[in-house]
């Protein structure tokens, strides 16, 4: 039984120190190059475009039971009111 555990303990090691060396010897910036990321503009630019497809996706959901869809100006107020409210705690 101690040889098998030994056996064992003796692979994970070695799985475990050929991961380091591959880690090691790979050229720096490789991942990257391959992959050809690059970002796809400014993050700002991204989280707007994230607001308003959040915003589609509310208005769809509320228009689909019945409710009106929410104007910028509504929510610019809910904003307020939460930051008031927020504010006051």
């Amino acid at each position: 039984m101690d040889l098998v555990i030994t056996v064992l303990a003796l692979l994970v090691a070695a799985v475990f120190i050929v991961v380091l060396i591959a880690g090691a010897m790979r050229p720096a910036g490789a991942a990257h190059s391959r992959l050809d990321a690059a970002p796809s503009g400014s993050p700002v630019h991204d989280d707007l475009d994230d607001l308003e497809q959040l915003h589609a996706a509310v208005n769809a959901k509320r228009r689909a039971r019945g409710a009106q869809a929410l104007t910028a100006s509504d929510l610019a107020a809910f904003a307020d009111e939460s930051a008031r409210r927020e504010a006051l705690r």
